[in-house]
């Protein structure tokens, strides 16, 4: 039986997930932040599940010292940063390099419609099944999931869950969307999921060159020199758009992309470029280009 690491919130969705895969899941990693008083009410939900399960529970009290350790202003990221760095870390306590992640299809659509906004260069619009974060394989079983079906799943089940309050607060854009589609008609909320799918499906052949491209950059070490030589120029931006997003790079936009592009064709060994706070991409000895 595989062994996973589950991230767990507290929320409706990670708690659904969690009774949903409680027999494949090893040990339990949430985080703290402690920047809501509901905050330990969460805290305490996971671990009385977890008890109650005989599942393992990794906890991440985050402290003022770990915050100041991130040189990251945006919270968003900042907070993505910390847990994703924790979780990492009880991977290798534990030697597991699989996580489930509990993202449904609300975070889908409302990813897509952030893309959208910032105009993108992805011929994938939405949040992939699978994707990685530095050595760690995340896995999102519940993307075809309503996040409205995860809370009735939890109230059928009566499984006790907390609801962040922040979550609809209008000081994010990714609230500010998730807000918004609070307020689509089933109709209209179908609709804008079906123009994404056929988004989706229309790039699907040019999908399978660029991933046919990456695939085979990958089983060469990521080597800065087939990318310049092998790769044409309007297929680059695509292809280190897959190798960010596979890496679970945050904030991924043109400028990033383009910064990348030029670091790869350019830059000298043994060098490095910050994508984000601890997130770097680097330039081996060998000109391998790796995130660490």
């Amino acid at each position: 039986m595989k062994k996973y690491l589950a991230a767990v919130s507290g929320g409706p969705d990670s708690m659904a997930m969690l009774s949903k895969y409680k027999r494949k899941i090893y040990v339990v990693c949430h985080v703290n932040y402690h920047k809501r008083d509901s905050s330990i009410r969460d805290e305490n939900i996971v671990k009385k599940f977890c008890s109650e399960n005989k599942i393992k529970c990794e906890v991440l009290n985050v402290t003022k010292k770990i915050y100041h350790s991130y040189k990251e202003k945006n919270f968003e990221h900042l907070a993505r940063n910390i847990r994703y760095d924790f979780f990492c870390e009880i991977g290798k306590k534990y030697n597991i390099d699989k996580l489930l992640v509990a993202h449904n299809e609300d975070d889908f659509l409302e990813t897509a419609l952030m893309q959208k906004n910032k105009k993108s260069k992805t011929l994938f619009l939405g949040i992939k099944k699978n994707s990685n974060y530095k050595w760690l394989k995340i896995y999102r079983p519940l993307l075809k999931y309503r996040k409205k079906d995860l809370e009735k799943y939890c109230e059928k089940n009566k499984i006790q869950f907390g609801i962040d309050e922040t979550n609809f607060l209008p000081i994010y854009e990714r609230n500010k969307i998730r807000k918004e589609i609070t307020t689509f008609s089933d109709k209209k909320y179908h609709t804008i999921l079906k123009e994404i799918f056929n988004y989706n499906k229309k790039n699907k052949k040019n999908i399978k060159k660029i991933n046919h491209l990456y695939k085979e950059w990958c089983t060469n070490n990521f080597l800065a020199k087939l990318f310049i030589k092998k790769i044409c120029d309007v297929d680059k931006n695509y292809v280190i758009y897959n190798f960010l997003s596979t890496f679970d790079v945050p904030n991924i936009s043109a400028k990033k992309i383009e910064q990348v592009k030029k670091f790869i064709e350019c830059a000298r060994v043994n060098t490095k470029q910050r994508l984000g706070s601890n997130l770097y991409v680097c330039k081996n000895k060998k000109q391998e280009i790796i995130i660490q």
